[in-house]
This record gives structure tokens, sequence and C-alpha cells, in this order.
């Protein structure tokens, strides 16, 4: 063993707490070196997992626990509509409208034509007394076959 081993991976250990970048030991025929990842890259294969955990927290009533890993799906994969729509959801039953309007926005942004983003900014507008605005997102939403936007429509509009 070389001497600067124990060091080294003294120090590796040490920097790996740190939450970016992240160090990782690698052994080779040359010896140990260290390669520096960003935490996307460290973690980009949990993405998916963290997706999947949340919406049985949710069921079990822990909002707060399932927004945190919608969230951290969300650092490590931007894309996932899907987690921002979940998110806005939760966000609204904790009261956190203007959170659940930044997230259904989110969704809209991604893929304009997503009519659950409409609908799920619509409820989260309403509390806040912009029924007018949560009219105009329901009515967007009330596509063929989506009877509940087009009750909303109809009952508060």
């Amino acid at each position: 063993m070389s001497p600067y081993t124990k060091p080294l991976t003294a120090a590796l250990f040490l920097l790996s707490t740190i939450s970016s970048p992240i160090l990782i030991g690698l052994t080779s025929a040359a010896g140990i070196g260290a390669e520096v990842l960003s935490p996307k890259a460290a973690y980009v294969q949990s993405a998916e997992d963290w997706f999947k955990s949340a919406p049985a927290k949710a069921r079990s009533g822990d909002y707060e626990e399932a927004i945190d890993d919608f969230g951290k799906a969300l650092i490590i994969n931007p894309e996932l509509e899907d987690a921002y729509f979940h998110r806005s959801i939760l966000k609204g039953r904790l009261g956190d409208a203007k959170g659940a309007i930044s997230d259904a926005d989110k969704v809209i942004k991604m893929n304009p034509q997503n009519a659950k983003g409409y609908a799920i900014r619509g409820i989260a507008e309403k509390p806040g007394g912009d029924l007018q605005r949560a009219c105009a997102d329901w009515r967007k939403a009330a596509v063929p076959g989506s009877t509940t936007a087009s009750e909303w429509v109809k009952k508060q509009c």
C-alpha cells in the first residue's frame, strides 16, 4: 500500500460529504485517482426512484415528504412534466396556492396541450379569489372527454 493511499482516502471521504461537487475514488492499474462529478451526474439514475417514491407518501398523507421527493426528481431531471403536475396538486392540498400555480404553469409551458395543467391551475387559482382566471383555465381544460372541467365551468363560471 502506497504511503499516499490513507491520506488520499481520508481526503476523498471528507470531500464526499460536501454536496457539490462530489468526489468519487476510483481504482485503476495506475493507482487511486479521483473524478469530480456534479450531483446531477452522481444521482441521474435515481430520478425515477424519487418520482416513484412520492405517490406512496402522498397516499399515506405525508404530502410534504412527497413534495420533497418530487422536488428531488425534478432537480435531477427538470423535464418530468408529471412530477410538476403531481407536486402542484399536493402544494394545493397544503394551501400553497402560489406554489401550486407555479408548478401548473411549468406543466402548461412544457405542454400547452395538456388539459391537466389548466385544470389544476384553475383549482389552485380559485381559493385566492381569482374565479375569472380559474374559469378561463377550466374552459381550456374542458376538452372533449373531460367531463370534470366542463362541470366546473357549468357550476362556477
